[in-house]
């Protein structure tokens, strides 16, 4: 009977060891699982007040750009190197923003600062958002430029989106005359990749006629693209002239309608006579096929790509403050981002600074000034570093708005609408000294 009883002693034992033993185990997850939430949620709140600071950082260069553009409306403004007072001239405005848009000055990360007149360090180039006063995660904007000069115009189009009219200025020594021709490319990867689904490998599937809005688009969409365009006099009946003597036109436009290809393909460039061909009623306008890339992995940056020779406006010589082209999605699917480069023509070599091969050879690009602000703006949460690129596109009541919440920023076509954001995080990384 004994021998009994201390038998079953043994089994409680073991039992409450063995459950001693599960409990701990539990308990030891459970402290794995918060200490893990716990330090996510901490990573998650340095991530997002360091996002915080780099948005603070674009913010500056909001308001210096506003004020370097204010000086601009002003006569007898010129570029002044800075007499070191704490009150910021427009001239020396003028001055810090040629030097911003230097390649060689492009990386100095206060120049947003100088603007505003508040720049200052606070370890090394370091310019704190508060004052101190409960910065516990030690938020700062560490590093800001901007540049309104730009090598290309970037731009997205979309059902609720599908114009976009841009007013063409240029880099100081190039005029609108310069200008020869444009390479228009569209359908990014990305753009892709949701139109399929997000299948990297998937084969985007072409239609030979134009597409049904009520059908979704697996291909790149057709776009048109068209020039406006006049000499220094004009009358508005010359943008019903055409000289095909001369290959003069006020205006044109051209449909591009993509292909599939068996291989990745070039296109040939669109000759000087398109664009006065589709102004001229005589002459039935119709749509150009591109060959586009035929699958998702065979796309390097955009789908489809086409060069396009630029006429010259009737009277022979194109002015500056009324060179505007309009890039437009007549279907409204799928949405697409697009790129557009401007070349300079044929053997005018002191157009452009920067060589870049297209489709027709090696061009000068003709850079742009003051249709887009690029803005690079990196912020600090203690040891974590967000980097935002962004760029801004102006519109004609940009002076009324760029000052307004953030919220009103992106607000399509409102006419309290002065700045389009398209935000894209670059790099995010935890820093170590």
């Amino acid at each position: 009977m004994s021998m009994r009883k201390f038998k079953k002693g043994a089994a409680s034992f073991y039992i409450v060891a063995f459950s001693t033993l599960i409990l701990m185990i539990v308990a030891i997850s459970f402290a794995t699982v918060i200490i893990s939430e716990v330090e996510r949620t901490s990573n998650d709140d340095l991530s997002q007040s360091a996002y915080d600071s780099a948005l603070a950082g674009i913010e500056d260069a909001k308001l210096a750009y506003y004020n370097y553009r204010n000086c601009l409306a002003q006569e007898g403004v010129h570029a002044e190197v800075p007499n070191g007072d704490a009150t910021v001239t427009c001239n020396e405005m003028l001055y810090y923003m040629d030097k911003a848009n230097s390649v060689s000055e492009e990386e100095d990360c206060q120049i947003v600062w100088k603007i505003l007149g508040k720049s200052g360090t606070v370890d090394g180039d370091v310019v704190e958002v508060t004052n101190g006063v409960n910065n516990n995660m030690q938020q700062a904007t560490t590093c800001v430029t901007m540049t309104d000069e730009l090598s290309n115009y970037r731009g997205t189009l979309s059902a609720s989106n599908m114009v976009d009219a841009i007013k063409l200025s240029f880099a100081d020594g190039i005029t609108a005359d310069d200008v020869g021709s444009m390479r228009l490319k569209w359908f990014s990867r990305d753009d892709a990749e949701k139109a399929v689904g997000n299948k990297s490998d998937a084969r985007l599937v072409y239609k030979s006629a134009f597409p049904a809005l009520s059908v979704p688009v697996a291909a790149p969409p057709v776009v048109s693209l068209t020039v406006l365009q006049t000499g220094p006099e004009f009358t508005m009946d010359s943008f019903n002239q055409v000289d095909r003597a001369q290959w003069w036109t006020n205006r044109g436009t051209l449909y591009l309608r993509p292909q599939g290809a068996a291989a990745p393909v070039g296109n040939e460039p669109i000759g000087v006579d398109a664009l006065v061909k589709s102004n001229d009623k005589r002459v039935q306008n119709e749509p150009y096929a591109v060959n586009c890339a035929n699958y998702v992995r065979d796309i390097d940056g955009y789908a489809c790509s086409i060069d396009v020779k630029l006429p010259k406006p009737v009277g022979g010589v194109r002015n500056d403050d009324t060179f505007e082209v309009v890039v437009s999605m007549p279907y409204g699917q799928p949405a697409t981002e697009f790129s557009l480069e401007f070349y300079c023509s044929e053997g005018n070599v002191a157009c452009g600074i920067e060589t870049r091969t297209n489709e027709s050879g090696a061009g000068s690009v003709a850079k742009t000034k003051g249709v887009q602000l690029e803005v690079d703006s990196t912020g600090r949460a203690n040891d974590l570093y967000r980097r935002i690129l962004t760029t801004l596109k102006t519109k004609n009541d940009l002076e009324l708005s760029v000052m307004g919440p953030l919220e009103l920023l992106d607000s399509g076509d409102s006419e309290e609408s002065g700045l389009t954001k398209n935000l894209t995080v670059t790099k995010e990384y935890n820093f170590k000294p």
